[in-house]
């Protein structure tokens, strides 16, 4: 039977979820979970947001680095050796939670081979349906469960295509025979004791007993040949997300980030005659390129027309060129733009710091 005792404190959302969940019990949280609009903002928010706190200080993650996770990097699918696309390594988690180690053991082990999610995905679920190796129904479905968390979290960190994750999500629900409060259900059964009360290290015992508790929740007293059918058709679409879906958005995202890291090294080759600090060179850049809101500069410096003109189109982002060719005469203006939008986007860097401040 649930418990039905009252946290302590009152939940505010957006303002203490972490504290608020933090405060429930996982029988507490099932209570709480019953309507998808929470159900679905503790999977993703609240989730995400503490699992930043317990293993990244409270950072985020880039957008591709979720998919990672899932997949690895194109070339290498060991999670300790992976890194984003900016040089840093992914797995910042250093111990999973297992009673035996000791201290060098543990160091050992953080150097240990560590498989992406598809990898252990397919073979927990292949020895549980070839019935191998002791993987039960729970430990299959707790696999089951890092794919529904995976996802929940890619709608945050990779929002552009938060619709096909949505659409992947009600997919692989429906071929387990579920529903949405469901998953969101396989997940805390997962997570919550995992990343609010045991600092982010597995609980294997208690989140494998909760796990089979759903199961036969979700499904009765079906006959389990029925339950493996079902955990097979997840299995043959995941490898559809993993090996197709997801690779190509990893793709994608590649190709965005090398064509942004090309005009930025275009940039600072022109930008890097001005006397200004690289990072506002690097914020100048963007600015050009169309990438913040356009800043009315003009009124404040004197630029010839022709020169407006090219400024204009850079602003637009009508042109591909290192912004644009450059005379000698055309460099000393421009360094007096330069400082102008300096001066424009510090004020308006002040004004959004303090706007949060006040918020």
């Amino acid at each position: 039977m649930l418990e039905t005792v009252s946290p302590a404190i009152e939940w505010q959302k957006g303002t203490n979820d972490l504290e608020y969940f933090s405060s429930l019990t996982y029988e507490q949280l099932l209570a709480f979970l019953d309507n998808e609009e929470n159900a679905r903002y503790y999977a993703s928010e609240v989730l995400y947001l503490q699992e930043s706190k317990v293993y990244r200080n409270g950072l985020p993650v880039r957008e591709e680095t979720k998919i990672m996770f899932v997949i690895g990097d194109g070339i290498n699918r060991n999670m300790r050796l992976t890194k984003d696309f900016t040089g840093k390594y992914i797995r910042t988690k250093q111990e999973d939670g297992r009673d035996a180690e000791k201290e060098a053991r543990k160091k050992l082990q953080r150097l240990h081979y560590k498989a992406a999610e598809a990898d252990e995905v397919r073979a927990a679920l292949s020895f549980y349906l070839d019935g191998e190796n002791g993987i039960d129904s729970a430990m299959a479905f707790a696999e089951i469960s890092d794919v529904f968390y995976n996802l929940f979290h890619l709608e945050i960190t990779d929002s552009e295509n938060k619709k096909q994750y949505e659409s992947w999500i009600e997919a692989l629900q429906k071929v387990l025979g579920i529903n949405q409060l469901q998953a969101v259900q396989l997940v805390s059964a997962k997570y919550h004791h995992r990343m609010f009360n045991n600092a982010g290290a597995n609980g294997f015992k208690q989140e494998d007993e909760n796990i089979a508790t759903l199961i036969k929740s979700f499904y009765g007293e079906v006959e389990e040949v029925f339950i493996k059918q079902r955990v097979s058709n997840f299995l043959t679409m995941a490898d559809i997300l993993f090996d197709r879906v997801l690779v190509d958005r990893l793709k994608k995202l590649r190709i965005n980030y090398q064509r942004q890291e090309k005009d930025e090294l275009e940039d600072s080759k022109t930008l890097e005659k001005f006397n200004i600090s690289k990072e506002w060179k690097r914020k100048i850049g963007k600015f050009l390129r169309g990438e913040r809101k356009e800043i009315n500069i003009f009124p404040s410096v004197r630029v010839p027309e022709t020169l407006r003109g090219k400024i204009g189109k850079a602003i637009r982002g009508e042109t591909n060129d290192p912004i644009f060719n450059l005379t000698e005469e055309d460099v000393a203006i421009l360094s007096c733009v330069a400082h102008t939008i300096e001066s424009l986007l510090s004020e308006a860097d002040n004004y959004e710091k303090s706007s949060v401040a006040e918020s």
